[in-house]
């Protein structure tokens, strides 16, 4: 156990040895909007012995203005289970019951960096959830201190692609050197694009003539000129949908209180809460985010005794422009006292997922996972095998 939680506090600091992009802009954004929908059915001998399905939606939403930063998260799960329940053992009668179960999970954090130049930082955080089951919508706030900083790195997944297509049709002669790339990335980024519209009429001329002049520079642009197959690759790209990429860290050292707690049983109660997030583009293509958090209760004299902490581990691999590949794994890891018992006591949940996404048309994702579950409350491993269509609007 102690090897465990030692390896969840030293790992972020093994992280933070990696060397940054050197990708860097005052202004960055990013969001996501995505609805998904999965369906069962089971049968056996002509029985019916399965029979749900699910609706999720999922929106995300950052925000980099230096000084001030924010992230909005929204996530909502809706499943309904129809099954034929024999009402007797000695009889064939049976009743068709319809199970309704729900989940909803926010959270809006804002960053006010309190340096020029500098990334100290103060957050306020509001975050929730709400399951079937709960008596009021569980709500926390945290405010606190931190430093560091993310960016949005998703222009520099869209320059590569744009910089690989242009190789394959002779646009460029060659690889585009690191600075032409970034200055490139730079001028993908949703932003400077914005900057456009509101300057100009016909914003996507300039846009584009601009765009042509940076690639000019490295002195590999066939003709010297983007041509009609250039700004085609280009206007692909954009309209492409790429999942996001982030590059940075943020330290984050609070306190906070339960707003709501889930249950009316259940009093409020104050705890110390630390946070380490980190996330990086491997080569541009792929990405790895890491995010720990810790959280010590105050209230009956648990501090320093019970203790609430996860960790997260999320590596994206972009095999090309149709499928991704993503595996995760998760701990989570909490010392409590039951009521009936005497003595605190660990209890730890392992998940380790693997998703393959296929792009099949513009924004139609068919995502297939394989999750496998272990918790030191329940002998054994579990598995589960689930397939899930989904349309991402952005």
């Amino acid at each position: 156990m102690k090897r465990i939680m030692v390896a969840v506090v030293l790992f972020p600091c093994v992280l933070l040895a990696l060397r940054l992009t050197d990708y860097d802009v005052d202004q960055s954004s990013d969001q996501v909007l995505s609805t998904g929908f999965n369906y069962h059915l089971g049968m056996t001998g002509g029985d019916v012995v399965s029979n749900f399905g699910n609706a999720s939606l999922n929106f995300e939403r950052f925000q980099a203005t230096l000084p001030s930063s924010y992230n909005l998260n929204l996530f909502g799960n809706l499943s309904a289970n129809f099954e034929q329940d024999t009402l007797t053992p000695d009889t064939s009668d049976t009743d068709t019951t319809q199970q309704i179960n729900y989940q909803i999970q926010w959270e809006a954090k804002y960053n006010k960096y309190l340096i020029s130049g500098k990334d100290f930082l103060a957050f306020a955080k509001l975050e929730g959830d709400v399951l079937t089951g709960y008596d009021y919508p569980a709500t926390q706030a945290i405010i606190g201190l931190g430093y560091g900083r993310f960016v949005s790195a998703t222009p520099l997944a869209r320059a590569l692609r744009i910089e690989e297509r242009m190789l394959a049709q002779g646009v460029l002669l060659d690889s585009l050197n690191l600075g032409t790339l970034m200055s490139f990335a730079r001028e993908l980024a949703p932003e400077a694009k914005r900057t456009y519209k509101e300057r100009y009429y016909y914003w996507e001329r300039e846009y584009y003539k601009s765009l042509e002049s940076i690639l000019n520079k490295s002195n590999l642009l066939h003709n010297a000129e983007l041509g009609s197959a250039g700004s085609l690759i280009i206007t692909d790209v954009l309209d492409e949908y790429i999942s996001t990429r982030y590059y940075g860290y943020e330290v984050n050292l609070g306190v906070g209180y339960d707003l709501l707690p889930a249950y009316k049983a259940t009093g409020r109660a104050a705890f110390a809460s630390l946070a380490f997030d980190f996330a990086h583009p491997l080569g541009f293509r792929n990405q790895l985010i890491e995010k720990t958090n810790l959280r010590l209760p105050f209230t009956s004299g648990k501090f320093g005794k019970e203790l609430h902490g996860s960790l997260l581990l999320s590596v994206l691999y972009e095999v090309n422009s149709m499928i991704d590949l993503v595996g995760t794994y998760q701990l989570n890891v909490d010392r409590t006292r039951p009521e009936e018992a005497e003595d605190y006591s660990f209890v730890l949940h392992n998940q380790l997922t693997g998703t393959f996404d296929y792009l099949i048309v513009d924004h139609l994702v068919m995502s297939n996972t394989l999750a496998l579950n272990h918790s030191t409350r329940v002998k054994g491993l579990s598995a589960e095998i689930s397939s899930k269509i989904s349309f991402r609007f952005f």
